[in-house]
């Protein structure tokens, strides 16, 4: 039941959840890398923050994701069809072409 409710508002609000959990990573992010660059200027010069936070962000909204459409029952699904088509292979249809 509640794993059931979870997935309903994450499917409801996901591209507010998206862009709020977007914006607390890039804070995040930055205020990190301004705490970094006041301690160690030099490690902070290495790499972008905007980057860090862009991938972090991308790899949370895709579990996001991942949680909101069922992922691994998705698999089964995909696993399900194969065997259908497996066992019972399309046949092609020849369409006739004018000479």
């Amino acid at each position: 039941m509640v794993n059931s409710l979870v997935q309903f508002i994450i499917r409801q609000f996901a591209g507010k959840i998206a862009a709020a959990v977007a914006s607390g990573i890039l804070f995040a992010v930055m205020a990190g890398f301004a705490w970094l660059s006041a301690h160690f200027p030099t490690v902070a010069a290495l790499c972008s923050p905007q980057e860090v936070a862009g991938w972090l962000a991308a790899f949370v909204v895709a579990m996001l994701n991942i949680a909101a459409n069922k992922w691994h029952l998705d698999q089964k699904t995909v696993a399900e069809v194969d065997a259908e088509i497996a066992k019972n292979p399309p046949v092609p249809i020849v369409k006739a072409e004018p000479v």
